[in-house]
């Protein structure tokens, strides 16, 4: 287990306030926030780039607080290139393998292997400055690896690349960590986060705001920054009529089967809105006349931007055949499931 406990550094106005989490065996960790959150700081403690200023750092119950980069039997995959431009590919490899003092024999055969892992056997003995940044990402993990690391630490490893280069990425890294690799990966994307993590943690102003399993964190956001930040938009301010009764934004009155306490804020997710393009008389409860003003395409899905006295967003899978009957203008029913509303 890689456990951080208490880690504080303080950088001119910013402040990593005692940060503390437990990275346990073969789990796919990830670290999300904005930028300017304070992940590459910590990144760099833990890497033993920079020292923090109180905490500590156990690796399997081993302190490596003050254990130099080295030593510390993590690989590291940074967001910019750090390939050494004028060796090749194998080369790069066979550099952390060289400065641990393994045979030539075992080099050779560990750069087969994980190059062969990588897939990037056939570029061996090409300059990694005639690279395309999915090949550079490959090698540098190749190269992180290369020395039997047993945990992987990832800083923004995805974020220069195109669509189908994050794409292929992702999957090479979930096909590493099936392999039972411990990864910590550091990312600004929400989407990347989800994809990837066994478990996450939410960071803002250095300072961890929420961990848990993904499905939990959309479930229940701990508040409106973590709501916003993992990408739900049906996000509004709400005053209570009654026990049972809502209004969002002052316009829109929800009925609620759950007794409700107190609510400043409340999330729609898109599950709890269904529409209907057959518009007749809206009877049902918490249904509502709404106008669709603008349709966004993509190649799996559709995003509908909706009016009903306020702003709505719904996403349809491409399969879905409401979708030919769509167009902007067109005046739908839009139904609100009320046990889905998650309050904050």
């Amino acid at each position: 287990m890689l456990s951080i406990q208490q880690i504080s550094k303080r950088y001119n106005n910013f402040f990593l306030n005692e940060i503390s989490i437990d990275i346990k065996q073969g789990e796919y960790f990830v670290l999300t926030g904005p930028s300017g959150a304070g992940k590459s700081v910590l990144f760099e403690i833990i890497a033993g780039i920079i020292n923090a200023d109180s905490g500590a750092i156990f690796l399997n119950e081993i302190n490596i607080t003050n254990l130099a980069v080295q030593k510390r039997k993590i690989g590291l995959v940074f967001q910019d290139n750090t390939l050494f431009p004028h060796l090749t590919v194998k080369q790069n490899i066979k550099y952390p393998l060289k400065i641990r003092n393994f045979d030539h024999f075992e080099i050779s055969k560990r750069v087969t292997e994980i190059a062969d892992d990588m897939g990037i056997s056939a570029i061996l003995d090409r300059r990694t400055d005639s690279l395309s940044g999915g090949e550079i990402q490959r090698v540098s993990i190749a190269r992180a690896l290369a020395g039997n690391a047993e945990y992987l630490l990832l800083d923004e490893p995805l974020s220069s690349l195109d669509i189908q280069s994050k794409e292929e990425l992702r999957i090479l890294l979930k096909s590493i960590h099936k392999q039972g690799l411990t990864i910590l990966h550091i990312t600004h994307d929400q989407r990347e986060a989800f994809q990837l993590a066994d478990r996450m943690a939410v960071m803002v102003n250095g300072q961890i705001i929420q961990c848990d399993k993904p499905l939990q964190i959309c479930k229940a956001p701990v508040s409106k920054f973590v709501a916003d930040f993992i990408g739900f938009r049906n996000f509004y301010p709400v005053k209570l009529f009654s026990r049972n009764q809502l209004c969002i934004n002052e316009k829109i009155i929800i009925n609620s089967p759950q007794t409700i306490d107190k609510s400043d804020f409340i999330v729609l997710p898109e599950q709890a809105l269904s529409i209907n393009d057959v518009y007749d008389d809206i009877s049902g409860e918490n249904s509502f006349t709404g106008i669709i003003k603008e349709i966004t395409y993509f190649p799996d899905s559709v995003e509908l931007t909706l009016d009903i006295g306020l702003p709505m967003y719904k996403t349809l899978q491409q399969s879905d055949d409401l979708i030919d009957k769509l167009t902007p203008g067109l005046k739908v029913q839009i139904s609100i499931d009320s046990s889905k509303i998650i309050f904050l």
